[in-house]
C-alpha cells in the first residue's frame, strides 16, 4: 500500500513539474458586453494575476489586441463567427484563450468566464460570478482563478476518456428573450462542465461545423433528429438541448442530453423560476438532475447546492439591506444639507410697517403704519394679512386751508420666499407678494379705492432666531395712476 501511493505522489509530482516547465500559452481576449471599457478592464484585471502568469506563458496585451484589429470581422459585442475567432487564435499562438462576457442579471451584472483549448475548440473550464462593482470583481478574483486554472490542469490527459457534449441553441417561447435563454444555456454547460462528466464543446464549435454542414438551418433543425444529426456533424457524442416557455408569472426551463448514435434521449428534467437571477442559481441543480441518478448522492448534492443557494440569498438580502441603509443615509445626508435652506425659506413673522407712499393720481405723499402677518405653509411659499392706518394731507379748501384726512385699508397677501443664506446670527431672504388692498374701511375712503385694487411688493428681509427687521418696495393702482411706497419693518418671528 505504502508503495503505490508513493508511486502516485511521485506521478504526480511528475506531472506538475512537466507543467511548470511547459506551460501552456494563454491569450487573454477581451470581454464582451459591459459598460462603457468595463470588459477591457476586466480582462486587464486577470491578466494582472500572477497566479494566471505562473500557470500560463500568457500572450502579452498588446499583442493580444493587434491580433484582435488587425481581423476586420471581429465585434467586440459579439464573439461567435468561428472564422474570425480562429483567425485570432493563430495570430496568438495560443494553446489556450480566456474570454468571457459581461451581461445584467437583474440587478447585479453577470461575468460569465471561458478556458477554450484551441487545438479541439473544447471548453476546458468556466466559471461564473455576480456583481456590484469593479470592486467586488477584484476581491473575488484571486479565488475564483484558482478554480479556473485547476480545472485546466485536470483535464489534462483526462479529457480523451469523456464523452463530447455539445451545446446546443436554446429555443424560447411566450415572452422569453434570446437573451435570457443564450445566458442560462452557458451556465447550465458551465454547471455541467464541472461535473467533470463531459468534455463541453462551446457554442462556437457548433456554429462552426453547422456553417460546414451544407443546407444546415439552425432554426429549421430543433427537435430531435436535428439535434442529433448536428452533434455527428461535429463528432460529439451527445447534444444539450432545451426551451424556455412562460408559465403565467413563472418560467419553466427544460434541458435533455440526446445520445447522438440513435437519437435517444438519456436524460431530461425542468426547473421553474420567476426572476432570471434565480434561474441562474437554479442551473447547479439542474446539472446535477440531468448527471446524477436518483439516489441518496443526487439528494446529498442537491442539498448543498440548496444550501449554497440560501447562502447566496441571504447575501443579496444583506446586500439589499445594505444598499437600503446607503439609501436611508444619503437622503439623510441630503436632509441635514437642506434643512438650513428650508429653513431659511420659510416666513413665518409679525410685526410693524412704516410705509411712505406718493403718486397714483394724488401728488401728496401718504404716512401709514401698517400691522401684518405671515405664514408659509409650505417652504419657498407665503401667505399673510396686512392692516393698515394712516393720512395724507388733502387738497386747498376754497379758504386756501389744507386738512389732514385719515386713510384705513387691509390687504390680503400670496407670495414667495428665497433664501439667501447667512451665517449664524442672522440669515437673508428675497420675499415678493401678489395683493389686493381694500379701502373704504369706516367712516374714512380707502386710500386705494373705495372698495378693491392689486399692489405688489418686494423686499429683502433680515432675521435672527426670535426678530427679523427688512425695507420694501410697494407698488399700486391709486385714483386711476401708479403709486409707489417705501417701507421698513420690524418685528418677531415664530
Amino acid at each position: 500500500m505504502k508503495r503505490i501511493l508513493l508511486v502516485m505522489l511521485l506521478l504526480v509530482g511528475c506531472t506538475i513539474f512537466a507543467f511548470s516547465q511547459t506551460r501552456p500559452t494563454l491569450g487573454v481576449l477581451p470581454f464582451t458586453g459591459g459598460m462603457g471599457d468595463e470588459g477591457d478592464v476586466i480582462a486587464s484585471l486577470f491578466l494582472e494575476q500572477r497566479k494566471l502568469r505562473d500557470a500560463f506563458n500568457v500572450v502579452p496585451r498588446n499583442l493580444a489586441l493587434n491580433a484582435i484589429f488587425t481581423e476586420r470581422q471581429f465585434q467586440m459585442s459579439d464573439l461567435t463567427d468561428p472564422d474570425t475567432f480562429v483567425s485570432i487564435t493563430r495570430m496568438l499562438n495560443a494553446d489556450y484563450v480566456l474570454s468571457g462576457s459581461i451581461t445584467r442579471l437583474g440587478g447585479r451584472s453577470l461575468l460569465i468566464t471561458s478556458i477554450i483549448r484551441v487545438e479541439s475548440f473544447e471548453q476546458v473550464a468556466g466559471y461564473y460570478i455576480t456583481y456590484l462593482n469593479i470592486e467586488e470583481v477584484i476581491g473575488l478574483l484571486p479565488y475564483k482563478l484558482s478554480g479556473l486554472i485547476n480545472a485546466t490542469h485536470i483535464t489534462l490527459g483526462r479529457t480523451a476518456e469523456l464523452p463530447e457534449l455539445a451545446v446546443a441553441p436554446f429555443s424560447h417561447h411566450g415572452g422569453v428573450t434570446a437573451h435570457d435563454a443564450e445566458t442560462l444555456a452557458q451556465l447550465l454547460a458551465i454547471e455541467l462542465l464541472n461535473t467533470g462528466r463531459y468534455v463541453v464543446l462551446p457554442r462556437l464549435s457548433i456554429i462552426q461545423a453547422a456553417l460546414r454542414e451544407q443546407g444546415f438551418q439552425m432554426l429549421g433543425h430543433t427537435d430531435d433528429a436535428g439535434m442529433a444529426s448536428l452533434g455527428r456533424a461535429i463528432n460529439a457524442n451527445y447534444v444539450l438541448s432545451g426551451s424556455i416557455s412562460r408559465l403565467g408569472a413563472a418560467n419553466l426551463f427544460m434541458a435533455q442530453i440526446l445520445n447522438v448514435e440513435d437519437g435517444r434521449v438519456i436524460e431530461a428534467d425542468s426547473v421553474q423560476y420567476r426572476a432570471i437571477s434565480e434561474g441562474a442559481d437554479l442551473m447547479g441543480k439542474l446539472a446535477i438532475l440531468l448527471t446524477i441518478p436518483p439516489g441518496p448522492e443526487r439528494d446529498r448534492l442537491i442539498a448543498l447546492h440548496q444550501r449554497d443557494g440560501r447562502r447566496v440569498a441571504g447575501r443579496r438580502i444583506q446586500e439589499r439591506e445594505a444598499r437600503r441603509i446607503q439609501r436611508e443615509a444619503a437622503a439623510e445626508a441630503r436632509r441635514i444639507r437642506l434643512a438650513p435652506i428650508l429653513a431659511n425659506a420659510q416666513r413665518n413673522t409679525l410685526g410693524g410697517n412704516f410705509l411712505v407712499s406718493w403718486g397714483g393720481g394724488e401728488p401728496r405723499p401718504a404716512f401709514l403704519f401698517a400691522i401684518g402677518g405671515y405664514w408659509s405653509p409650505i417652504p419657498f411659499t407665503a401667505i399673510g394679512i396686512e392692516g393698515r392706518a394712516g393720512w395724507h394731507r388733502s387738497e386747498q379748501d376754497q379758504h386756501g386751508l389744507y386738512h389732514v384726512q385719515a386713510l384705513v385699508s387691509a390687504s390680503p397677501a400670496l407670495g414667495f420666499v428665497f433664501p439667501l443664506g447667512g451665517g449664524r446670527r442672522y440669515t437673508k431672504r428675497i420675499f415678493t407678494n401678489a395683493m389686493l388692498d381694500l379701502g373704504n374701511f369706516g367712516p374714512w375712503n380707502g386710500l386705494i379705492t373705495n372698495w378693491a385694487t392689486p399692489s405688489f411688493d418686494i423686499g429683502l428681509e433680515f432675521s435672527t432666531p426670535t426678530g427679523f427687521s427688512m425695507i420694501q418696495y410697494r407698488g399700486i393702482l391709486f385714483e386711476g395712476g401708479y403709486a409707489n411706497a417705501i417701507g421698513i419693518s420690524i418685528g418677531v418671528r415664530f
